[in-house]
């Protein structure tokens, strides 16, 4: 089934809500324009608090994805600092940023070996320290990323509501009018009716 989209079902609000305003004597009016203005406002803060979340959430998630990449990159040239310095017994596999788990324990793994190598290798402690603190930054991103996503997930959640709110208040104001005026009617005509809210059916 069609879904009319955020502009045929605005664009239809203000339809009514003029027809409402410009015919305030017909019951009709009295009994939908109250309504109709009200789920058009919640309707308009559903879409910008959902905007908003939207933004925010891609941001987090860009913010995530640059940490885990600086980390993978940062393992990368951590072992080939360790290369240079003839330095045995790491793994010297290249791990892609987007593995995250698979990052994970490798840094572990490296933060390990640099720890107990730390009279070994010059730059082995600092290294080791620099390495855990990417990490927890990589995570705490992760954490705030996902709570971000959590976030917008419940306001497209409200979205939705209002959007059926929406749908519903205006198809019922079209019964009504189309049972009061009939579907010739000028000031029916002059409402820009989505198709999904306008069918060819008879109204009972």
């Amino acid at each position: 089934m069609s879904v009319a989209n955020v502009f045929e079902l605005n664009k239809c609000l203000d339809d009514c809500i003029r027809y409402c305003e410009e015919h305030a004597d017909r019951q009709h009016s009295a009994m939908f324009g109250p309504r109709l203005r009200k789920v058009r406002a919640n309707f308009q803060e559903a879409l910008k608090s959902t905007d908003r979340q939207f933004t925010q959430w891609r941001m987090e998630s860009r913010d995530d994805k640059l940490a885990w990449k600086h980390l993978a990159k940062e393992l990368r040239q951590t072992q080939d600092k360790l290369a240079q310095v003839g330095a045995v017994g790491y793994d010297p596999e290249r791990v892609m940023y987007w593995s995250t788990a698979i990052l994970v324990d490798a840094i572990k793994e490296m933060v390990v070996y640099l720890k107990e190598r730390a009279d070994q290798i010059e730059f082995a402690s600092e290294q080791a320290e620099k390495l855990e603190r990417m990490m927890d930054k990589a995570t705490g991103e992760a954490k705030e990323e996902s709570s971000a996503f959590s976030n917008y997930q419940r306001f497209a959640t409200l979205r939705s509501d209002a959007f059926s709110d929406v749908a519903d208040s205006l198809s019922s104001f079209r019964q009504v009018l189309r049972r009061e005026l009939g579907k010739g009617s000028a000031d029916y005509q002059s409402i820009r009716w989505p198709l999904t809210l306008s069918p060819d059916e008879t109204v009972l």
